[in-house]
Parts: C-alpha cells; structure tokens; sequence
C-alpha cells in the first residue's frame, strides 16, 4: 500500500519512519519515506484485520490511522490502498 507523509503544511517529507502494527496479532512493519514523502513497506503480511499506522520525523509524529484488510483466497488488500499521515506542527 502506499503511504505518503506530509508535514502540518501538506509538503511530503523524505526520511519519516512509517509504523504499521496489526491490532490482533501484534506484528509490525516499519519503512522510511523515500525522496518524495512515499513508503510502500506496508504489506498484505500484515493482513487479515485492522492495522494501525502511523509516522515519526524526528519529535513531530502523525496521529494514528487504522486500514481494513479485505482478503479473497488469494491476495489481500488494504481499504483504503492509499494513506497520508500529517506529522504534528
């Protein structure tokens, strides 16, 4: 899934540490924004259930938000696919 970071004035932030925890089993991911605020760690490993991300910058960090992973017999994906977590001002 794509996740992008953006500072309180909405500009995409290179180096955020992206969080990913499933809220079941415990099992977490953690990425880093690339050159232009975007982290694709988060995966369907993570899948069945609700996931809770977030994102950090040095002291600024973004308010949680939770996906629902929807799984067929095959794959998995993430609602929504796509995330934007604001860091603090």
């Amino acid at each position: 899934m794509k996740v992008e970071v953006v500072t309180a004035d909405g500009v995409l932030v290179k180096g955020a540490t992206v969080t990913a925890i499933n809220e079941e089993s415990q099992e977490s991911i953690t990425g880093v924004t690339n050159e232009v605020g975007v982290s694709r760690a988060v995966n369907e490993s993570l899948a069945p259930g609700r996931t809770r991300l977030y994102a950090t910058a040095g002291s600024k960090v973004s308010p949680a938000t939770e996906v629902q992973w929807l799984c067929d017999d095959c794959h998995c994906q993430p609602d929504p696919d796509t995330v934007t977590l604001q860091l603090n001002p």
